[in-house]
């Protein structure tokens, strides 16, 4: 036998460097701040290959298969079980403290994670943290299915304002956040620009959270207080509906 000789890649080494590369690929599409559909079918599709790969690779270890069996159940029951209504007082709290947690989060242009945010991916991905975190607590697959959803659909500012897929409903307009303070509005309440570059999440008080493009980074700001030029453009006022009444969140 010839020591120097390379071992064959069988069927089992090939599954197994197949696995490690998939799973290489899922980490870095979920770590990586911008996404697009076709990044999130293939992050979809990587956890399937994945799932497959392991059933098939420990199908002979019990604990491995039940785990992966338990797995699988775990999902469908996300997908299948019914959802109820929620509190949205209690999922407003929520929402707020998720948009905190990004305080200082770099800006990058479509970003939507804790490397790289934008305006709109503040908005949305704390909104998905809340639902699915608050989903699970309180064993509510419809709120589970709900972020899901909001994860799969992108917006951008001007869609939000625009009530896109029914997430959002209009309030009103003002002239500026500076110029008609807080009146009317709930924490979790959103600014959209007229223009419909930009947006910004109301914190309560005088609070307000955005990522700046200029600053390059998550900042909170203090209407009547914090100079900064978003405060003082003319905006349209708009409430995520799971935030205004205990609804039913909507199929997928």
């Amino acid at each position: 036998m010839n020591a120097n000789a390379k071992p064959k890649l069988t069927g089992r080494r090939f599954l197994i460097l197949a696995c490690r590369l998939a799973f290489l690929a899922w980490l870095v599409l979920t770590l990586w701040p911008v996404s697009y559909g076709i990044t999130r079918l293939a992050q979809v599709l990587l956890v399937l290959a994945l799932w497959t790969g392991g059933m098939i690779l420990w199908w002979q270890i019990k604990l491995m298969r039940w785990g992966l069996v338990a797995a699988a159940v775990f999902c469908a029951g996300l997908v299948l079980l019914p959802g109820r209504a929620s509190s949205a007082s209690e999922l407003r709290e929520r929402y707020v403290n998720e948009l905190q947690n990004y305080e200082g989060v770099r800006y990058v242009w479509g970003g939507e994670n804790g490397f790289g945010i934008d305006c709109s991916g503040l908005i949305r991905r704390a909104m998905i943290q809340s639902l699915w975190k608050h989903g699970l607590q309180t064993a509510n697959a419809g709120l589970v299915r709900a972020a899901a959803r909001l994860w799969w659909h992108d917006a951008s500012a001007r869609a939000m304002a625009a009530e896109y897929r029914n997430d959002t409903k209009k309030l009103f307009e003002v002239s500026s956040i500076q110029a008609h303070g807080a009146d009317g509005l709930l924490p979790g309440d959103l600014a959209v620009t007229s223009d419909g570059v930009h947006v910004l999440a109301f914190l309560g008080g005088n609070q307000w959270i955005e990522a700046d493009p200029s600053a390059g980074k998550v900042l909170k700001l203090e209407a009547g207080t914090t100079v900064n030029r978003w405060l003082n453009l003319p905006v349209m006022f708009v409430r995520w509906r799971l935030l205004d009444q205990q609804l039913e969140p909507q199929p997928f």
